[in-house]
């Protein structure tokens, strides 16, 4: 699978995207590789489910991509 960029972001596969997820280690690795697996296609429950984090908290993260847009 070719990977792109989506908002200067680049987009990795589902396996690479889960395993990122299962690598964390700070709140703002947290936060890019969260995004970076919802914009590779991995569902937010599928985030939920490999690291934990309450749903409020993804939909927190992932919102935080639309503050920065103009």
């Amino acid at each position: 699978m070719q990977t792109s960029m989506i908002s200067g972001m680049r987009v990795v596969t589902v396996p690479e995207a889960e395993q990122l997820l299962s690598e964390i280690t700070t709140k703002r690795t947290r936060d890019d590789v969260v995004r970076c697996a919802y914009a590779s296609g991995l569902t937010k429950k599928r985030i939920h489910d490999l690291t934990g984090l309450a749903r409020d908290t993804i939909d927190r993260i992932l919102a935080k991509d639309h503050d920065d847009d103009p």
